[in-house]
């Protein structure tokens, strides 16, 4: 496995390993993706997306008693959120909405054979079934927990150790409780039930000291007052819309309108409208560059799915080489942020070396468009821009950057109105900044005073010894080396407690061949398993705030 990995190490300049310093080993070692040969299975000859402009009518396959997703309720009207999620689509559209209600039995049949256009099933993401279909972006966070007694004093899952927990036997929560055993260390005693119902009874009748499932199932069932659910879950999971496995038409089409519901706030209402009160986030959904102030229509759309191409899990399995584009070695001259973004793509190619089993060739020259080209099978920490949409396709977003404000620790300053008549500092390497921090701070109605720092290496010396700028206004991946190197004495700006501290936000990932689910599909499950075994984490430290990196790894879908 050694030889491997230095096979891409020999393809580069030697400052790419020296730029490997930030990095912490991980604890486990990576885990290769196991999965079955590839499996053809032909794209749809029509999409969804030309079927809805013909006949002026999106269908949507629902559950019909699964609240808060999808519920009829006494009226006869579908409510829930995916309803909610599925009319907004057709306004957006211009189109009619037809709900067809699907079990959890018949809703991959119905899809699979095109009854459905879109799936809206209270589906949760899972690798497996990416083989059947195939999910867009994810607008719902749930998780599997743990519910105990009231009277029980335990707070963390952790000290369970040794203790009783129940599950329904085959369920996503008995998966769930197993992955956890293995990841946390920590062992239980598990009971299989065949029921909720008789877990339930279990645990009042104190057989078990605790019940896992869903949190919203768990919610539905526990006895206030008699039981509680603990703060700490076992594993999150994501709930996302699904559409026909290579129809990437419908499935960019269903991503963008997210995306474009998002902007406009319309997925918080809805979020709101279905979860009121509740604490959890909703700004899951990531927006990609590109997207443009104009509501996307299904006419816009290459309506055609793309036709067959040999996957680039074919290739693997004949012993040639993943090509990949985007991990040439930063100049050693450039400033630390490069070389750290540089560094994270080297080792995040590394990392996928190991999982995937297979040996890396790296390419040089632009990624994308090498990509594009043919001539690289994958392009890593590249921009998610709708922009490219058409030529290639993309990863979940793995590293998020824009801008912030950074200030010396013992300020007030919180945002742009606390630097009335203040010294705001701005990078000459980031051309065009100081029009978009004066832009900032007329729209909150003060007056700034701009200074331009020449090298990114004296932010630090600005703030903490010269004392003459209050601020620094720069892309988090210019700030984070200042911060990390004086953490006591320097710190991001929050702006308000309730307010998004990022001025802008701005997403890396993969990009890969056009419909190519095979592919995707097992390169999200090696990225899933960086998550879990903390790897990800590690890698990402130095580029992304530390309070910052839990909630990336929610938007990143794992």
């Amino acid at each position: 496995m050694k030889k491997t990995v230095l096979t891409l190490l020999l393809l580069l300049p030697a400052v790419a390993i020296q730029a490997q310093s930030p990095f912490v080993p991980t604890l486990l070692p990576p885990t290769p993706v196991p999965w079955p040969a590839v499996r053809e299975i032909p794209a749809p000859l029509e999409s969804a997306v030309m079927r809805i402009v013909r006949d002026g009518r999106l269908r949507v396959g629902i559950l019909y008693n699964a609240p808060p997703f999808g519920l009829l309720n006494i009226r006869g009207v579908l409510a829930g959120m995916e309803a909610d999620i599925a009319r907004s689509m057709g306004d957006l559209w211009g189109v009619e909405v037809e709900f067809v209600q699907v079990t959890r039995h018949s809703a991959g049949e119905l899809l699979r054979t095109g009854a459905v256009d879109v799936l809206a099933a209270a589906l949760v993401k899972q690798v497996d079934d990416q083989r059947e279909m195939e999910f867009c972006q994810s607008h719902y966070r749930g998780a599997q927990a743990l519910l105990i007694h009231e009277a029980d004093d335990t707070t963390t899952l952790a000290q369970m150790e040794g203790r009783t927990l129940g599950v329904v036997a085959g369920a996503r929560a008995d998966e769930a409780l197993t992955r956890w055993q293995a990841g946390s260390g920590v062992r239980v005693n598990v009971r299989r039930y065949f029921t909720l119902d008789d877990a339930l009874r279990a645990l009042r009748g104190r057989e078990i000291d605790g019940l896992v499932d869903s949190r919203l199932t768990l919610g539905g069932v526990m006895v206030p007052g008699e039981m509680r659910m603990l703060n700490e879950v076992l594993e999150h999971e994501l709930h996302a819309l699904a559409v026909r496995r290579g129809d990437r038409p419908m499935r960019d089409l269903v991503n963008r309108s997210l995306q474009f519901l998002t902007v406009s706030g319309r997925m918080a209402e809805i979020h709101d409208a279905n979860f009121p009160g509740s604490s959890l986030p909703h700004d899951l959904i990531a927006v990609w560059q590109g997207l443009g102030d104009q509501a996307p229509k299904p006419e816009a759309v290459a309506q055609t799915p793309d036709g067959p191409q040999p996957s680039v899990v074919a290739r693997l399995e004949q012993g040639l080489p993943l090509r990949v584009a985007g991990v040439a070695a930063a100049d050693p001259e450039v400033p630390d942020s490069e070389r750290r973004l540089a560094a994270w793509r080297l080792a995040l190619a590394q990392q996928l070396e190991l999982r995937l089993g297979s040996v890396l060739q790296a390419v040089a020259g632009p990624p994308l468009e090498q990509l594009a080209a043919g001539a690289a099978d994958l392009a890593i920490g590249v921009p998610l821009d709708w922009g490219h949409a058409g030529q290639v396709e993309f990863s979940a977003p793995l590293l998020l950057h824009g801008e912030r404000l950074l200030m010396p620790a013992d300020s007030d300053i919180d945002n742009f109105r606390g630097l009335r008549d203040q010294w705001m500092g701005v990078l000459s390497s980031e051309p065009g900044r100081d029009a978009r921090a004066q832009a900032l701070a007329e729209s909150a109605a003060v007056d700034i005073n701009v200074f331009t720092i020449v090298r990114d290496e004296d932010i630090g010396w600005h703030l903490l010894i010269e004392r003459d700028l209050d601020a620094v206004f720069a892309d988090s991946l210019k700030l984070l080396a200042p911060l990390q190197s004086q953490s006591s004495l320097l710190k991001l700006a929050a702006r308000c407690p309730s307010c998004d501290p990022w001025y802008s936000r701005n997403w890396l990932g993969l990009a890969l061949p056009a419909n190519d689910p095979e592919f995707r599909q097992r390169l999200e499950a090696a990225l899933t398993g960086m998550w879990r075994d903390g790897s990800m984490a590690q890698l990402l430290a130095p580029l992304v705030p530390g309070e910052d990196i839990a909630s990336l790894a929610l938007q990143s879908g794992f």
